[in-house]
């Protein structure tokens, strides 16, 4: 069964920083961005520790939780909130996909980036286009396979296993590859 994406998900757009009033007074909330080193995390890749920017204010803003789906207009993939990411403002750069009816998350994050019919999909609407985005008007007419919940269950555990494994051969590699270029430098040291 094919679900166009604006009938399985409520799509809220993060907040347009410009157009919140920022505070210093420290008696209102201050926030965490969630920024993309973050949403990196959030979709199985290996970042550095960046600098964390703060904004406070007392206007409503839009904020993300634990297991929450989000998805990058800039990137156009989605990654699903970690604990550690728990509670961060959510900018425009991304919208939150929040299931109208029951649906494994893990299942969409692979249906989003990774499967053959999204990456169709995707081509289709980006009409040759070099810069790889869509809009969100885009985002809410594609349309994903939705299989009995056993088997999104099944697809979205093997997803994150994959990628889960990925990410530590990508450890290991960049590992393996510092320890020879430190073998590299203390031979060009020792024919110094």
């Amino acid at each position: 069964m094919e679900v166009r994406v604006n009938d399985l998900f409520e799509i809220n757009i993060g907040t347009q920083l410009p157009r919140i009033r920022e505070v210093m007074a420290t008696d209102v909330p201050a926030y965490k961005i969630y920024a993309n080193e973050n949403f990196l995390k959030d979709t199985f890749k290996n970042t550095g520790n960046g600098e964390i920017k703060t904004f406070r204010t007392s206007d409503y803003v839009e904020t993300v939780q634990q297991g929450d789906l989000i998805y990058s207009i800039i990137q156009s993939k989605a990654g699903v909130v970690s604990p550690e990411h728990d509670g961060m403002l959510l900018t425009s750069n991304y919208v939150k996909l929040i299931p109208k009816q029951p649906i494994d998350i893990e299942y969409a994050r692979f249906f989003f980036n990774d499967s053959k019919s999204m990456h169709h999909q995707f081509l289709i609407e980006s009409q040759g286009s070099l810069i790889a985005k869509l809009t969100v008007s885009q985002l809410r007419e594609l349309k994903l396979e939705i299989p009995d919940r056993e088997v999104q269950k099944v697809i979205g555990e093997l997803y994150v296993t994959m990628k889960t494994k990925q990410l530590e051969v990508e450890k290991e590699r960049k590992i393996e590859q510092a320890l020879i270029i430190e073998r590299i430098e203390r031979k060009l040291k020792e024919n110094e």
